[in-house]
């Protein structure tokens, strides 16, 4: 089983595998973090996946000694944010 800092690693390293790890173990809980702000399940999905996308992009300003979980569930949070604040903007 893989740790949480050899998954982080495997993602720096742009580890299809250590991704698809990664997203399995996490979508869920930010999923459910993205349909709480939204209230959209359709539109939570769209967030989480962009919060995916965000954490493996980003993967780089992520500093060891941080939690991983806590940075990951914040840019899932400013993500959903973001769909609320453009769903307001159009509508």
């Amino acid at each position: 089983m893989n740790t949480i800092e050899q998954l982080i690693e495997g993602c720096r390293k742009e580890k299809r595998t250590s991704q698809l790890t990664l997203y399995q173990q996490f979508a869920r809980r930010l999923y459910i973090t993205c349909l709480q702000i939204i209230g959209n399940s359709t539109e939570a999905e769209e967030a989480m996946q962009d919060s995916f996308l965000k954490i493996f992009t980003r993967i780089g300003q992520y500093q060891p000694g941080q939690c991983f979980e806590a940075w990951m569930h914040r840019i899932a949070v400013h993500t959903a944010i973001d769909y609320v604040r453009k769903k307001h903007r159009i509508g």
